[in-house]
Protein backbone atom coordinates (compact mmCIF):
# COMPACT_ATOMS: atom_id res chain seq x y z
CA UNK A 1 0.00 0.00 0.00
CA UNK A 2 1.33 3.60 -0.80
CA UNK A 3 2.36 5.90 1.61
CA UNK A 4 -0.16 8.43 2.67
CA UNK A 5 1.82 11.66 4.32
CA UNK A 6 -0.37 14.74 4.29
CA UNK A 7 1.77 17.67 6.73
CA UNK A 8 1.84 20.85 6.97
CA UNK A 9 5.65 22.61 8.14
CA UNK A 10 6.25 22.66 12.09
CA UNK A 11 7.83 25.75 13.10
CA UNK A 12 10.83 26.12 14.52
CA UNK A 13 11.76 29.72 16.43
CA UNK A 14 15.29 29.00 17.68
CA UNK A 15 16.45 28.46 14.49
CA UNK A 16 19.49 30.05 12.40
CA UNK A 17 17.49 33.04 10.11
CA UNK A 18 20.52 32.59 7.62
CA UNK A 19 19.92 29.08 7.12
CA UNK A 20 15.69 29.19 7.01
CA UNK A 21 16.29 32.22 4.08
CA UNK A 22 18.68 29.84 2.13
CA UNK A 23 16.50 26.42 2.42
CA UNK A 24 13.00 28.49 1.70
CA UNK A 25 15.07 30.11 -1.36
CA UNK A 26 16.21 27.26 -2.67
CA UNK A 27 14.79 24.57 -5.27
CA UNK A 28 15.87 21.38 -6.20
CA UNK A 29 14.12 20.95 -10.02
CA UNK A 30 13.85 17.63 -11.88
CA UNK A 31 17.33 18.69 -13.82
CA UNK A 32 19.07 19.01 -9.96
CA UNK A 33 18.14 15.61 -9.46
CA UNK A 34 20.12 14.23 -12.36
CA UNK A 35 23.47 15.03 -10.55
CA UNK A 36 22.23 12.01 -8.34
CA UNK A 37 24.10 10.05 -10.35
CA UNK A 38 26.66 7.43 -9.18
CA UNK A 39 30.08 8.87 -8.88
CA UNK A 40 28.79 12.35 -8.59
CA UNK A 41 29.90 14.00 -5.54
CA UNK A 42 27.64 15.86 -3.28
CA UNK A 43 29.94 18.11 -0.85
CA UNK A 44 32.53 15.68 0.88
CA UNK A 45 30.46 12.41 -0.24
CA UNK A 46 30.79 10.76 -3.17
CA UNK A 47 27.56 8.92 -4.44
CA UNK A 48 27.81 4.87 -4.98
CA UNK A 49 24.51 3.39 -5.21
CA UNK A 50 21.18 3.94 -4.98
CA UNK A 51 19.41 2.39 -2.20
CA UNK A 52 15.45 3.41 -2.24
CA UNK A 53 13.25 6.44 -3.08
CA UNK A 54 10.16 7.55 -0.77
CA UNK A 55 7.74 10.11 -0.49
CA UNK A 56 10.52 12.63 1.08
CA UNK A 57 12.90 11.89 -1.48
CA UNK A 58 15.68 9.46 -2.03
CA UNK A 59 18.44 7.27 -0.12
CA UNK A 60 22.28 6.70 -1.97
CA UNK A 61 25.11 4.55 -0.24
CA UNK A 62 27.89 7.39 -0.46
CA UNK A 63 31.72 7.10 0.81
CA UNK A 64 33.21 9.94 2.44
CA UNK A 65 36.88 9.92 1.76
CA UNK A 66 39.59 11.12 4.21
CA UNK A 67 42.87 11.12 4.89
CA UNK A 68 43.11 8.29 6.67
CA UNK A 69 39.84 6.21 5.40
CA UNK A 70 37.31 6.20 3.85
CA UNK A 71 34.14 5.76 5.23
CA UNK A 72 30.39 4.99 3.89
CA UNK A 73 27.37 6.22 5.09
CA UNK A 74 23.53 6.67 4.23
CA UNK A 75 22.35 9.91 2.58
CA UNK A 76 19.15 11.15 2.36
CA UNK A 77 17.85 13.94 -0.27
CA UNK A 78 14.99 15.14 -0.16
CA UNK A 79 12.95 16.18 -3.77
CA UNK A 80 12.92 19.91 -3.31
CA UNK A 81 14.07 21.92 -0.43
CA UNK A 82 11.41 24.95 -1.44
CA UNK A 83 8.45 25.11 1.94
CA UNK A 84 10.66 22.08 3.74
CA UNK A 85 13.41 24.22 5.43
CA UNK A 86 11.50 23.33 9.04
CA UNK A 87 10.71 19.88 8.21
CA UNK A 88 14.10 19.06 7.38
CA UNK A 89 15.79 20.95 10.46
CA UNK A 90 12.95 18.97 12.59
CA UNK A 91 14.13 15.80 11.58
CA UNK A 92 18.04 16.55 11.77
CA UNK A 93 17.69 17.37 15.11
CA UNK A 94 14.85 14.92 16.62
CA UNK A 95 17.29 12.52 14.98
CA UNK A 96 20.30 13.67 17.09
CA UNK A 97 18.08 13.87 20.19
CA UNK A 98 17.14 10.18 19.68
CA UNK A 99 20.87 9.23 18.47
CA UNK A 100 22.59 7.60 21.62
CA UNK A 101 21.47 4.05 21.68
CA UNK A 102 22.41 0.92 19.90
CA UNK A 103 19.14 0.26 18.45
CA UNK A 104 19.14 3.77 16.90
CA UNK A 105 21.09 4.32 13.92
CA UNK A 106 22.74 7.65 14.60
CA UNK A 107 23.12 10.52 12.56
CA UNK A 108 26.20 12.05 11.18
CA UNK A 109 26.22 15.25 9.56
CA UNK A 110 23.06 17.58 8.32
CA UNK A 111 24.24 20.25 5.90
CA UNK A 112 23.42 22.34 3.00
CA UNK A 113 26.00 21.66 -0.18
CA UNK A 114 24.92 23.58 -2.85
CA UNK A 115 21.53 23.05 -4.24
CA UNK A 116 21.72 19.73 -2.29
CA UNK A 117 20.15 19.57 1.73
CA UNK A 118 21.39 16.01 2.79
CA UNK A 119 21.16 13.76 5.84
CA UNK A 120 23.67 11.21 6.66
CA UNK A 121 23.57 8.01 8.79
CA UNK A 122 25.25 5.54 9.39
CA UNK A 123 24.82 2.48 6.79
CA UNK A 124 23.78 -0.59 7.66
CA UNK A 125 24.67 -2.66 5.00
CA UNK A 126 23.29 -6.03 5.84
CA UNK A 127 19.42 -4.40 4.90
CA UNK A 128 16.29 -3.96 6.60
CA UNK A 129 13.76 -6.19 8.29
CA UNK A 130 11.67 -5.72 5.31
CA UNK A 131 14.44 -7.30 3.33
CA UNK A 132 14.58 -10.23 5.65
CA UNK A 133 11.06 -10.60 5.47
CA UNK A 134 10.90 -10.51 1.51
CA UNK A 135 13.79 -12.96 1.66
CA UNK A 136 12.07 -15.37 4.39
CA UNK A 137 8.72 -15.03 3.70
CA UNK A 138 8.01 -15.01 7.20
CA UNK A 139 10.04 -16.28 10.70
CA UNK A 140 7.03 -18.02 11.76
CA UNK A 141 9.18 -21.70 12.02
CA UNK A 142 10.91 -19.05 14.35
CA UNK A 143 8.55 -17.33 16.88
CA UNK A 144 10.97 -16.96 19.31
CA UNK A 145 13.40 -15.27 16.98
CA UNK A 146 10.58 -12.82 16.14
CA UNK A 147 9.80 -12.08 19.72
CA UNK A 148 13.52 -11.04 20.29
CA UNK A 149 12.88 -8.80 17.20
CA UNK A 150 10.09 -7.03 18.50
CA UNK A 151 11.48 -6.86 22.02
CA UNK A 152 14.93 -4.89 20.69
CA UNK A 153 12.31 -2.63 18.92
CA UNK A 154 10.69 -2.05 22.22
CA UNK A 155 13.72 -1.29 23.88
CA UNK A 156 14.51 1.35 21.32
CA UNK A 157 10.80 2.57 21.45
CA UNK A 158 11.25 2.96 25.62
CA UNK A 159 14.59 4.80 24.65
CA UNK A 160 12.36 7.06 22.43
CA UNK A 161 9.57 7.53 24.39
CA UNK A 162 11.68 8.44 27.65
CA UNK A 163 13.06 11.25 25.89
CA UNK A 164 9.34 12.39 24.46
CA UNK A 165 9.81 11.17 21.04
CA UNK A 166 7.36 9.65 18.86
CA UNK A 167 8.39 7.64 15.76
CA UNK A 168 4.90 7.50 14.35
CA UNK A 169 6.33 5.73 11.05
CA UNK A 170 7.36 2.51 12.60
CA UNK A 171 7.46 -0.63 9.97
CA UNK A 172 10.02 -3.26 8.76
CA UNK A 173 11.83 -0.66 6.29
CA UNK A 174 12.47 2.10 8.95
CA UNK A 175 14.04 -0.89 10.74
CA UNK A 176 17.91 -1.97 10.00
CA UNK A 177 19.25 -5.40 11.08
CA UNK A 178 22.71 -5.55 12.12
CA UNK A 179 24.66 -8.76 13.29
CA UNK A 180 20.36 -9.73 14.23
CA UNK A 181 19.88 -6.28 16.00
CA UNK A 182 17.13 -4.23 15.22
CA UNK A 183 17.85 -0.55 14.63
CA UNK A 184 15.49 1.85 14.10
CA UNK A 185 15.84 4.92 11.54
CA UNK A 186 13.72 7.16 9.37
CA UNK A 187 12.91 9.93 11.53
CA UNK A 188 11.20 11.78 8.84
CA UNK A 189 7.57 11.48 10.42
CA UNK A 190 9.23 11.73 14.42
CA UNK A 191 7.58 14.54 15.86
CA UNK A 192 8.35 15.51 20.11
CA UNK A 193 5.28 14.24 22.68
CA UNK A 194 2.74 17.22 23.52
CA UNK A 195 0.84 17.33 27.00
CA UNK A 196 -2.33 16.58 24.36
CA UNK A 197 -2.92 13.55 22.31
CA UNK A 198 -3.09 15.13 19.06
CA UNK A 199 -0.38 15.49 16.81
CA UNK A 200 -2.68 17.57 14.47
CA UNK A 201 -1.91 16.05 11.40
CA UNK A 202 -2.02 12.29 9.40
CA UNK A 203 1.02 10.92 9.00
CA UNK A 204 2.13 7.67 8.31
CA UNK A 205 1.79 4.38 6.43
CA UNK A 206 -1.31 3.41 6.19
CA UNK A 207 -0.90 -0.66 6.95
CA UNK A 208 0.73 0.00 9.95
CA UNK A 209 -1.24 3.02 11.19
CA UNK A 210 -3.51 2.62 14.64
CA UNK A 211 -7.14 3.58 13.92
CA UNK A 212 -7.24 6.70 16.52
CA UNK A 213 -3.94 8.25 13.73
CA UNK A 214 -6.29 8.19 10.93
CA UNK A 215 -7.73 11.46 12.86
CA UNK A 216 -4.71 12.79 13.51
CA UNK A 217 -4.17 11.44 17.58
CA UNK A 218 -0.65 10.26 17.70
CA UNK A 219 -0.01 8.61 21.15
CA UNK A 220 2.90 6.04 22.57
CA UNK A 221 -0.12 3.68 22.26
CA UNK A 222 -0.04 4.66 17.64
CA UNK A 223 3.38 3.50 17.99
CA UNK A 224 2.51 0.20 20.14
CA UNK A 225 0.36 -0.75 17.52
CA UNK A 226 2.77 -0.01 14.48
CA UNK A 227 5.09 -3.08 16.09
CA UNK A 228 2.08 -5.38 17.19
CA UNK A 229 1.24 -5.04 13.11
CA UNK A 230 5.54 -5.93 12.56
CA UNK A 231 5.13 -9.22 15.23
CA UNK A 232 2.04 -10.10 13.52
CA UNK A 233 3.77 -10.00 9.47
CA UNK A 234 6.84 -11.80 11.35
CA UNK A 235 4.93 -14.52 12.72
CA UNK A 236 2.59 -14.50 9.84
CA UNK A 237 4.06 -13.19 6.94
CA UNK A 238 1.06 -11.42 6.19
CA UNK A 239 -0.36 -7.59 7.10
CA UNK A 240 -3.43 -8.22 9.88
CA UNK A 241 -5.51 -5.68 7.65
CA UNK A 242 -4.12 -6.44 3.94
CA UNK A 243 -7.16 -4.51 2.35
CA UNK A 244 -6.08 -2.52 -0.77
CA UNK A 245 -8.11 0.54 -0.51
CA UNK A 246 -8.31 2.84 2.31
CA UNK A 247 -11.70 3.35 2.71
CA UNK A 248 -11.65 -1.13 3.07
CA UNK A 249 -8.62 -0.48 5.88
CA UNK A 250 -10.93 2.05 7.99
CA UNK A 251 -13.64 -0.10 7.71
CA UNK A 252 -11.73 -3.21 9.15
CA UNK A 253 -9.46 -1.53 11.88
CA UNK A 254 -12.92 -0.63 13.65
CA UNK A 255 -13.64 -4.61 13.59
CA UNK A 256 -12.00 -7.78 15.34
CA UNK A 257 -9.27 -8.77 16.13
CA UNK A 258 -8.06 -11.21 12.74
CA UNK A 259 -7.90 -14.67 13.80
CA UNK A 260 -7.86 -16.35 10.59
CA UNK A 261 -4.27 -16.10 9.63
CA UNK A 262 -3.24 -16.47 13.60
CA UNK A 263 -3.89 -20.64 13.13
CA UNK A 264 -0.31 -21.40 13.33
CA UNK A 265 1.06 -18.77 15.54
CA UNK A 266 1.56 -19.64 19.12
CA UNK A 267 -1.49 -18.96 22.00
CA UNK A 268 0.37 -16.86 23.67
CA UNK A 269 1.31 -15.02 21.03
CA UNK A 270 -2.12 -14.66 20.02
CA UNK A 271 -2.93 -12.86 23.31
CA UNK A 272 -0.87 -10.58 22.67
CA UNK A 273 -1.33 -9.80 19.53
CA UNK A 274 -5.12 -9.14 20.14
CA UNK A 275 -3.87 -6.93 22.68
CA UNK A 276 -1.49 -4.83 20.57
CA UNK A 277 -4.14 -4.26 18.64
CA UNK A 278 -6.84 -3.82 19.94
CA UNK A 279 -9.09 -1.51 18.03
CA UNK A 280 -9.57 1.20 21.43
CA UNK A 281 -6.05 2.50 22.37
CA UNK A 282 -7.12 2.31 26.07
CA UNK A 283 -6.84 -1.58 25.65
CA UNK A 284 -3.52 -2.12 24.72
CA UNK A 285 -0.44 -2.08 26.20
CA UNK A 286 0.25 0.79 28.37
CA UNK A 287 3.79 1.99 27.29
CA UNK A 288 6.93 -0.09 25.30
CA UNK A 289 8.28 -1.22 28.71
CA UNK A 290 5.44 -3.05 29.37
CA UNK A 291 4.26 -4.18 25.93
CA UNK A 292 8.25 -5.97 26.35
CA UNK A 293 7.54 -7.20 29.66
CA UNK A 294 4.65 -9.17 28.74
CA UNK A 295 6.62 -10.18 25.13
CA UNK A 296 9.06 -11.62 27.99
CA UNK A 297 6.57 -13.74 29.82
CA UNK A 298 5.25 -14.85 25.86
CA UNK A 299 8.75 -15.97 24.67
CA UNK A 300 9.00 -17.99 28.34
CA UNK A 301 5.94 -19.92 27.32
CA UNK A 302 8.22 -21.28 24.16
CA UNK A 303 10.42 -23.01 25.84
CA UNK A 304 13.52 -21.00 25.12
CA UNK A 305 15.38 -18.05 28.03
CA UNK A 306 15.31 -14.59 26.47
CA UNK A 307 19.23 -14.92 28.06
CA UNK A 308 19.94 -17.76 26.08
CA UNK A 309 20.15 -16.28 22.99
CA UNK A 310 23.04 -14.08 21.46
CA UNK A 311 22.42 -10.38 20.12
CA UNK A 312 19.54 -9.62 22.43
CA UNK A 313 22.22 -6.87 23.66
CA UNK A 314 24.97 -5.10 22.23
CA UNK A 315 26.24 -3.76 25.27
CA UNK A 316 29.29 -4.58 26.62
CA UNK A 317 28.48 -4.08 30.65
CA UNK A 318 25.95 -3.11 31.82
CA UNK A 319 24.90 -2.02 35.76
CA UNK A 320 22.30 -2.38 37.93
CA UNK A 321 21.49 -0.21 41.04
CA UNK A 322 18.39 0.70 42.81
CA UNK A 323 16.38 1.63 45.77
CA UNK A 324 16.71 -1.04 49.03
CA UNK A 325 13.00 -0.12 49.49
CA UNK A 326 10.76 -2.87 48.47
CA UNK A 327 9.08 -6.25 48.75
CA UNK A 328 11.74 -8.76 47.87
CA UNK A 329 8.88 -10.10 45.08
CA UNK A 330 8.14 -6.40 43.95
CA UNK A 331 11.89 -5.88 43.04
CA UNK A 332 12.27 -9.70 41.91
CA UNK A 333 9.63 -8.66 39.06
CA UNK A 334 10.74 -5.56 37.80
CA UNK A 335 14.38 -7.22 37.63
CA UNK A 336 12.82 -10.42 35.60
CA UNK A 337 11.45 -7.69 33.21
CA UNK A 338 14.29 -5.23 32.66
CA UNK A 339 16.76 -7.86 32.34
CA UNK A 340 16.11 -10.39 29.64
CA UNK A 341 16.04 -8.48 26.27
CA UNK A 342 19.39 -6.79 27.41
CA UNK A 343 20.80 -10.22 28.45
CA UNK A 344 23.44 -11.35 26.02
CA UNK A 345 26.77 -14.15 26.48
CA UNK A 346 29.18 -11.02 25.85
CA UNK A 347 28.17 -9.10 28.28
CA UNK A 348 29.46 -8.36 31.93
CA UNK A 349 27.42 -6.76 35.06
CA UNK A 350 28.00 -4.53 37.87
CA UNK A 351 25.82 -4.82 40.87
CA UNK A 352 26.57 -4.06 43.98
CA UNK A 353 26.92 -5.48 47.27
CA UNK A 354 23.97 -4.21 50.16
CA UNK A 355 20.42 -4.13 49.39
CA UNK A 356 17.43 -6.17 48.38
CA UNK A 357 17.90 -5.22 44.29
CA UNK A 358 21.42 -5.76 44.83
CA UNK A 359 20.82 -9.51 45.96
CA UNK A 360 17.99 -9.88 43.80
CA UNK A 361 19.59 -8.99 40.94
CA UNK A 362 23.02 -11.29 41.13
CA UNK A 363 20.55 -14.11 42.11
CA UNK A 364 18.87 -13.63 38.61
CA UNK A 365 21.86 -12.52 36.78
CA UNK A 366 23.32 -16.10 37.92
CA UNK A 367 20.48 -18.03 37.23
CA UNK A 368 20.58 -16.91 33.65
CA UNK A 369 24.45 -17.78 33.33
CA UNK A 370 25.30 -14.30 33.11
CA UNK A 371 28.98 -12.72 33.87
CA UNK A 372 28.74 -10.66 37.31
CA UNK A 373 30.95 -8.48 39.03
CA UNK A 374 30.35 -7.09 42.11
CA UNK A 375 31.34 -3.07 42.48
CA UNK A 376 31.78 -2.45 46.73
CA UNK A 377 34.29 -2.90 49.37
CA UNK A 378 35.70 -7.16 50.63
CA UNK A 379 34.74 -5.83 54.42
CA UNK A 380 32.34 -3.97 56.01
CA UNK A 381 30.05 -3.26 52.63
CA UNK A 382 28.86 -6.78 51.89
CA UNK A 383 24.76 -8.22 53.79
CA UNK A 384 24.94 -11.11 54.27
CA UNK A 385 22.75 -12.98 51.93
CA UNK A 386 25.16 -11.19 49.50
CA UNK A 387 28.15 -13.07 51.32
CA UNK A 388 27.04 -16.49 50.52
CA UNK A 389 26.41 -16.13 47.23
CA UNK A 390 30.03 -14.39 47.12
CA UNK A 391 31.65 -18.02 48.35
CA UNK A 392 29.18 -20.51 46.68
CA UNK A 393 29.76 -18.54 43.17
CA UNK A 394 33.19 -16.99 43.96
CA UNK A 395 32.06 -13.77 42.22
CA UNK A 396 34.87 -10.90 41.81
CA UNK A 397 34.71 -7.83 43.09
CA UNK A 398 35.40 -4.60 41.58
CA UNK A 399 36.82 -1.42 44.04
CA UNK A 400 35.77 1.95 42.99
CA UNK A 401 38.39 3.56 42.95
CA UNK A 402 39.07 7.21 44.91
CA UNK A 403 36.90 6.70 48.16
CA UNK A 404 37.38 9.25 50.61
CA UNK A 405 35.48 9.56 54.00
CA UNK A 406 35.55 9.16 57.79
CA UNK A 407 33.77 6.94 59.90
CA UNK A 408 30.67 8.47 60.15
CA UNK A 409 29.86 8.87 56.83
CA UNK A 410 31.51 5.52 55.36
CA UNK A 411 28.62 3.70 54.32
CA UNK A 412 27.16 6.71 52.14
CA UNK A 413 30.12 7.66 50.65
CA UNK A 414 30.86 4.06 49.84
CA UNK A 415 27.44 4.01 48.10
CA UNK A 416 28.23 7.23 46.35
CA UNK A 417 31.79 6.03 44.61
CA UNK A 418 29.82 2.68 43.81
CA UNK A 419 27.21 4.93 42.14
CA UNK A 420 29.69 7.05 40.52
CA UNK A 421 31.75 3.83 38.99
CA UNK A 422 28.56 2.61 37.84
CA UNK A 423 27.72 5.64 35.99
CA UNK A 424 31.21 6.31 34.66
CA UNK A 425 32.13 2.76 33.21
CA UNK A 426 29.42 0.73 32.36
CA UNK A 427 27.72 1.12 29.01
CA UNK A 428 24.45 1.16 30.51
CA UNK A 429 22.27 1.51 33.66
CA UNK A 430 19.15 -0.23 34.65
CA UNK A 431 17.75 1.58 37.60
CA UNK A 432 15.16 -0.08 39.92
CA UNK A 433 13.15 2.67 41.92
CA UNK A 434 10.25 3.44 44.20
CA UNK A 435 9.82 6.95 43.56
CA UNK A 436 11.18 7.66 46.99
CA UNK A 437 14.71 7.29 47.42
CA UNK A 438 17.09 10.27 47.63
CA UNK A 439 20.22 8.27 47.01
CA UNK A 440 18.67 6.66 43.57
CA UNK A 441 16.85 9.73 42.79
CA UNK A 442 20.71 11.67 42.92
CA UNK A 443 21.36 8.62 40.17
CA UNK A 444 19.20 9.70 38.05
CA UNK A 445 20.12 12.79 37.97
CA UNK A 446 23.80 12.38 37.19
CA UNK A 447 22.20 10.19 34.31
CA UNK A 448 20.09 12.95 32.75
CA UNK A 449 23.01 15.01 33.32
CA UNK A 450 25.36 12.91 31.42
CA UNK A 451 23.33 11.62 28.73
CA UNK A 452 23.96 8.76 29.78
CA UNK A 453 21.41 5.49 28.54
CA UNK A 454 19.58 3.85 31.05
CA UNK A 455 16.28 1.88 31.08
CA UNK A 456 14.59 2.59 34.68
CA UNK A 457 11.67 0.23 36.23
CA UNK A 458 9.55 1.31 38.77
CA UNK A 459 7.73 -1.02 41.79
Amino acid sequence: MEETRHRSPDSTSDTAQTSTEYLSSTDISPRDNDSLREGNSIGPYQLVRHLGSGAFGQVWLADRPGALATTQVALKLPRQATGLADLIRTEAQTWVRASGHPNIVPIIDAEIYGPHVVIASEYVSSGSLEDLIRSRAAVASDPAQACDLVMGILVALEFLHGRRILHRDLKPANVMIQEGIPRLTDFGLARELAQTTCSGMISGTPAYMAPEAFDGARTVSTDLWSVGVILYRLMTGELPFPQPTLRELLKALSANFPMDACRTVPQPLVGFLRQALAPVSEQRFRSAADMRAALVDCRRSLGVTPAKQANLCPYRSIAVTGSMAGSRDAIRRRLQEAMPPYASPSTTWFVGTWGVVDEQAVELLLQLDQRVMLVGYEAGDVSPRMTELIEAHDLTFVDPAGFLGDESNANEAQGAARNHYFITKADSLILIWDGQSPGTRVVLEELLRRKKDFSMAYF
